[in-house]
């Protein structure tokens, strides 16, 4: 069981570190060690979290330059700190100056997760390509 207090502060945490999605046209199973889309296609144009509740967080992908390209996959990815060292390092900071970005931890962009899709497209140059996903911590 995770407390209501910890499926909060989880939501929190993807809202506040996930920062970026793709689109990609590779469709087949995701492989747990993957760390980036089969075949990535594009990066969002603009990217936005959203707490809609308490434990539920709306990560809004828009994508543009799909110019011909169908889609069949959509993965959202997190700046995380690399090593436990550098988490700790991290808190402390937080704690120190209330700033995540006052930290001088190495960081790597990391796959949150990935979803695969029956083939949308394909696109024309002038479409505009939204995608909601809404995660539920539990």
């Amino acid at each position: 069981m995770i407390t209501e207090e910890t499926k909060r502060r989880m939501a929190m945490f993807l809202k506040t570190f996930t920062t970026s999605a793709k689109v990609g046209n590779g469709g087949d199973n995701t492989n747990p060690s993957s760390n980036d889309l089969d075949s990535v296609v594009s990066s969002s144009s603009s990217f936005s979290t959203v707490l809609s509740d308490e434990n539920v967080v709306d990560f809004n992908a828009t994508f543009n330059s799909l110019n011909g390209e169908t889609i069949r996959e959509f993965g959202i990815f997190a700046v995380l700190p690399t090593n436990e060292a550098q988490f700790t390092q991290m808190q402390t900071n937080m704690a120190l100056t209330g700033s995540v970005t006052a930290t001088a931890t190495t960081t790597d962009t990391v796959m949150v997760a990935r979803f695969n899709f029956d083939a949308l497209g394909p696109f024309t140059a002038s479409d505009t390509v939204n995608i909601t996903l809404v995660a539920e911590v539990e």
